[in-house]
């Protein structure tokens, strides 16, 4: 597994998430946090993979991690209307699926990273 060495990393992801309205006393906001630092690592791969990764670093099975990350983005206050001002996308709350919630954080940790935003 790889490991979350970049303190920088994050500490931009959960600012963004906390900004998004994620709970941080939600066990799937670390994560949440954590599949988007290796996702960022290793862009275009299947969440499955991604959430057997997780899945032994918190020491549960892949479909909890799963779960525990759709109910914190699903009880996130105002993820969509924060994602849709930063990228300029016009999502509604209900479309705010795990994989695009993720693909879009891992983007603007990128961005941030490399000072465009």
């Amino acid at each position: 597994m790889e490991t979350l060495t970049d303190n920088t990393d994050e500490k931009i992801v959960i600012e963004i998430l906390i900004r998004c309205g994620v709970s941080p006393k939600l066990r799937g906001f670390y994560m949440l946090a954590d599949a988007v630092i290796l996702y960022d690592a290793r862009p275009y791969r299947r969440m499955t993979e991604l959430y057997a990764e997780l899945g032994y670093k918190y020491d549960c099975r892949a479909k909890n991690v799963c779960n525990y990350i759709a109910y914190a983005i699903n009880h996130a206050d105002g993820l969509a209307a924060t994602l849709n001002s930063i990228f300029h996308t016009e999502y509604e709350s209900y479309q705010m699926e795990p994989k695009l919630v993720v693909a879009m954080l891992s983007i603007y940790l990128r961005s941030k990273k490399k000072g465009l935003l």
